[in-house]
């Protein structure tokens, strides 16, 4: 995956997985007057969606010198599991806090919003795994 596609994915994934998840869900489900697309907790998700993608773009451009094939192959993955994992989590975020049928959901809304401020966490070490790859036996 090219250098420059890495500093393209810290403001696009943004876009992507919290505005672009936020519009389909909204419009999907008919309530899109309830979009709002400059909020400030709309601003604090799409700040952690871009922190992990930041950092690995930080770690490509200091590493690029020293970059093999195969590394920058492991970055690429890295970068589309990145995505992945923040489309699927923001999803279910949304669905689960939709409350259609009327029923409360707040236990699991709660889970999902600490799973979510930990995104940048555990998203960050899946991609940092697939950089590292499997770990060596023994």
């Amino acid at each position: 995956m090219p250098l420059w596609f890495l500093w393209l994915l810290v403001p696009l994934a943004p876009l992507l997985c919290v505005h672009g998840v936020d519009w389909a869900f909204w419009t999907l489900t008919g309530r899109a007057e309830r979009f709002l697309p400059l909020s400030h907790t709309l601003m604090l998700r799409a700040i952690l969606v871009s922190v992990p993608f930041l950092v690995l773009a930080m770690v490509a451009t200091y590493a690029r010198k020293a970059a093999t094939p195969g590394w920058t192959a492991a970055v690429g993955r890295a970068a589309r599991l990145g995505v992945a994992l923040n489309l699927l989590l923001w999803t279910v975020y949304l669905a689960a806090g939709s409350d259609t049928d009327g029923a409360r959901q707040g236990p699991l809304v709660v889970a999902l919003g600490v799973i979510a401020l930990l995104s940048p966490l555990w998203i960050g070490y899946a991609m940092r795994r697939v950089i590292k790859g499997p770990r060596a036996a023994g």
